[in-house]
């Protein structure tokens, strides 16, 4: 029994130092709660008195500069504040405004309807992301989106195989970050800052509340609903105690106590992210104004083996600021869409149409105002606003030739479930094999087995529903399954030129199999477009329809009707006996094979 005394004595020491140490953080968490809660009204005051957000701002940082416990502010812009405290914890105050119903009016995602606006095109030489599990965090969709919210919805049309995870809420706990490295897509939609992202509500202040001191028991309490959260993280920066203050017109409707998760936890964290993509859909998620291993959260995300990250940011210097929702949504769906329901590269697509988001406008004033950069003791850091600085927009990192899929994927026809194999040729990604939907058209001669090998033949009204387009891409769907479309003659000249010209284009373009009647002239099907002798079909005013040429043509619809005759549509054909892919018109009635493109 001796021999166990002094390991006794020793553990009973450790436990002891173990709780000192928690006491002391918590009563450090329960001092700059209660500091940046009477900032916070500092800040409403002066709000509600001057109709002068810059104003409140100063007169909140100057209040703090006041406070023994607080060593320093920076100003990063004009609705964010960090703060260094004696205690060596640091927090933040973050500005944010909100409509009558209490929503955030910015950093959103939520249920959109800007999708076709932002739908982009892309190289589609891709690398395939192998891991199809994907995590979409909303720690506070409740008071951050408008209406319903189900973003499993704009998976559809992806991957079959797509594991989507939403967590909203209270779903959303520290421990989920440490399976973020089960996922091959993460999407964090919260708000945030230049170093960080919130990951959850400790609690809420009423804006007319008086001062208050928080007790380390309040603090405590708090803590421990939120799933284990580790007291000795906010003493090492891997997590920020912040007070984000909702304005709605000129008075402080509520202040949110939440903690954020900073670059630091990221860089620290044991998870691996190999492959990877991460969207950190929130403001600030692209500064990188600190340098490469000091408030970057990119570099943090590489740091794990992820492949790209995306985050809003200017052009020039690092620097960031808070965006609208409705840019923060587009982006995000947009993304997705790109990413997992298109199949292409999203690398520099939201880039390609030169997108500019739009910053929030979430506050009133110039930040010309001298006192920020006069006043001792706060630290002024140019907010990024500037002209000099470029565009503010989604931003990547990193590497941009990846997708979910990938050009030999399979296209399964959401209509009827059949599968269509595909190609990439150029940057169009086409399907290799006749459209087969028995929605419309007619199979040749009614034989089941020319159905299942040529697909079915479609007058252009059913290929095109009526409507003409000579656009490259033709944004015509028609008879095509979701996110494909019906060709325009332009995607059509565009294919043919990349093999080469008309002239040599059908050789190239020709399955080599019996199909074709012999010789099949030059066919090597090095474009694996895989073009088969579907024949066409014609309509007798007496004897109804008839089948030709089985054997020696393929001929496919384009959406385009002839300039010089408005009665027929181009169609473009490939023939047994010859080696081009040759561009010819014909009446609507005509019934030819259909090849989509992807969108």
């Amino acid at each position: 029994m001796r021999k166990l005394l002094p390991a006794l004595l020793l553990l009973l020491l450790f436990v002891g130092c173990k709780k000192k140490e928690e006491t002391d953080t918590v009563d450090k968490l329960a001092t700059i709660a209660t500091i940046e809660n009477n900032a916070a009204i500092v800040y409403g005051d002066t709000l509600s008195a001057t109709h002068d957000s810059i104003a409140a701002l100063n007169a909140a940082a100057q209040w703090l500069l006041t406070q023994q416990e607080v060593d320093k502010v920076f100003f990063r812009s004009t609705v964010l504040l960090d703060i260094h405290f004696i205690n060596g914890l640091i927090g933040s105050m973050l500005f944010v405004q909100v409509d009558a119903t209490g929503h955030n009016l910015y950093r959103g995602g939520g249920e959109g309807n800007a999708l076709r606006k932002f739908q982009f095109r892309d190289a589609i030489n891709t690398e395939k992301i192998k891991n199809k599990k994907v995590m979409v965090l909303n720690p506070f969709a409740q008071f951050m989106y408008r209406g319903g919210y189900n973003k499993a919805a704009q998976f559809e049309g992806g991957p079959e195989e797509l594991d989507v995870h939403i967590f909203n809420d209270d779903s959303v706990n520290y421990n989920l970050l440490s399976t973020f490295g089960n996922y091959g897509l993460v999407i964090l939609n919260t708000h945030g800052l230049g170093n960080g992202f919130c990951l959850r509500k400790l609690f809420t202040i009423s804006g007319s509340s008086p001062p208050h001191h928080f007790t380390r028991e309040e603090v405590l309490g708090y803590l421990k609903t939120q799933g284990g959260v580790p007291l000795e993280k906010f003493e090492n920066g891997e997590l920020v105690f912040n007070i984000t203050i909702e304005v709605d017109g000129y008075t402080v409707r509520d202040k949110v106590a939440i903690y954020l998760v900073t670059d630091k936890f990221i860089r620290n964290a044991s998870f691996r992210m190999d492959g990877a993509v991460v969207f950190g859909n929130y403001c600030y998620s692209a500064c990188t104004a600190d340098g490469p291993s000091v408030n970057n959260m990119p570099e943090a995300w590489r740091s794990k083996g992820v492949i790209s990250y995306y985050g809003y940011g200017y052009e020039i210097g690092g620097s960031s600021n808070p965006v609208e929702e409705e840019s923060a949504q587009a982006m995000e769906d947009s993304l997705i869409a790109n990413l997992c329901r298109y199949g292409d590269s999203t690398g520099i697509a939201h880039l390609k149409n030169n997108t500019e988001i739009n910053v929030a406008r979430a506050v009133i004033g110039s930040l010309e105002s001298p006192i920020l950069a006069q006043r001792g003791g706060l630290v002024f850091r140019p907010a990024p606003v500037q002209p000099s600085l470029g565009k503010f927009h989604l931003k990547h990192f990193y590497d941009d030739n990846y997708a979910y899929g990938d050009c030999s994927d399979t296209l399964t026809d959401s209509r009827d479930g059949q599968k269509y194999p595909t190609v990439c040729i150029g940057e169009q990604k086409w399907m290799a094999k006749n459209l087969n939907w028995a929605g419309a058209g007619h199979i040749y001669e009614d034989d089941q087995v020319n159905g299942a090998i040529y697909g079915r033949l479609y007058s252009w009204d059913e290929v095109t529903n009526g409507t003409t387009s000579a656009a490259n891409p033709s944004g015509v769907t028609g008879v095509c399954p979701v996110g494909w479309h019906v060709p325009s003659d332009a995607e059509f000249v565009e294919l043919v030129d990349y093999l080469g010209g008309d002239l040599v284009a059908g050789g190239k373009a020709k399955a080599i199999s019996p199909e074709w009647d012999a010789p099949n002239y030059g066919a090597t099907n090095s474009s694996g477009f895989s073009a088969l002798p579907g024949g066409y079909m014609g309509i007798s005013p007496i004897s109804g329809p008839y089948y030709r040429v089985l054997g020696s043509n393929g001929n496919f619809w384009s959406c385009t009707i002839n300039e010089n005759n408005a009665s027929q549509a181009y169609y473009w054909g490939a023939f047994s006996a010859a080696n081009n892919f040759t561009r010819t018109s014909m009446i609507f009635e005509r019934g030819h094979s259909v090849r989509c493109v992807k969108d």
